[in-house]
């Protein structure tokens, strides 16, 4: 999430950085309700400064004078609840919004409305020549009989498939491998939960945008997916 006073300092760059990600968000909306959420701010730091004020003198004043300090003190409760009261609504809001300001690309990224804009900037290496048309990897599993994508899909759907027979050890074994390499570097191994809470993704960047592509329980948790998470 950006900076609320780099994003009042730099409005346009903003705006510029949201419209080239093709992102929608009304940073005029967002910087008049940051400023309404300032404003109430102040007033209820002054008003919470008043109480403190009042009861500092409670003690040394005459009964006339309580009475009416404690007057006062009613109708600024009163006052200090429902501008409390606003301002939970209001940075309901405003945290909705910065939620929704993209972070600034580089200049240098190409405008494009999707991958097929996408550029390449080098290559390196030649790429091998063959007097034969090369199998793709998904024929070489089938072919070797270490996969079945057709009941994968029956089963989990889109992405779905089974690992079969020496995809399987090879897959565990080059676990085995990464793990005891790291360990000996002095990494602590961990299991992780799978299920995590709604604050989570919105800490790593994947809501408030990217909801419709995560997996959410009746419970309002979510599949972490990956290792951001």
């Amino acid at each position: 999430m950006l900076d609320i006073k780099f994003i009042r300092d730099n409005k346009d760059l903003i705006k510029a950085g949201a419209a080239k990600k093709h992102v929608e968000i009304d940073i005029e909306a967002l910087l008049a309700l940051d400023e309404k959420r300032r404003s109430i701010q102040t007033s209820i730091e002054t008003k919470r400064a008043e109480q403190n004020n009042v009861s500092t003198k409670l003690p040394s004043a005459s009964p006339e004078e309580k009475a009416t300090l404690l007057d006062a003190m009613k109708k600024l409760k009163v006052e200090l609840q429902a501008e409390e009261e606003t301002l939970k609504e209001v940075l309901k809001n405003w945290q909705g919004l910065m939620l929704q300001v993209p972070n600034i690309p580089d200049m240098s990224v190409p405008e494009g409305a999707s991958d097929a804009d996408n550029k390449e900037v080098s290559a390196w290496g030649t790429k091998p020549a063959f007097s034969f048309t090369p199998k793709n990897h998904i024929e070489l599993v089938e072919k070797l009989d270490l996969a079945d994508f057709e009941k994968g899909a029956e089963v989990a759907g889109f992405r779905g498939y089974y690992l079969k027979n020496e995809a399987v050890t090879m897959s565990f074994g080059l676990w085995q491998f990464v793990m005891e390499h790291f360990i000996k570097k002095g990494f602590t191994p961990m299991m992780v939960p799978s299920l995590v809470r709604k604050q989570t993704l919105y800490g790593t960047g994947y809501l408030p945008q990217g909801e419709e592509d995560l997996y959410k329980t009746q419970d309002a948790d979510y599949l972490s997916g990956t290792g951001e998470v």
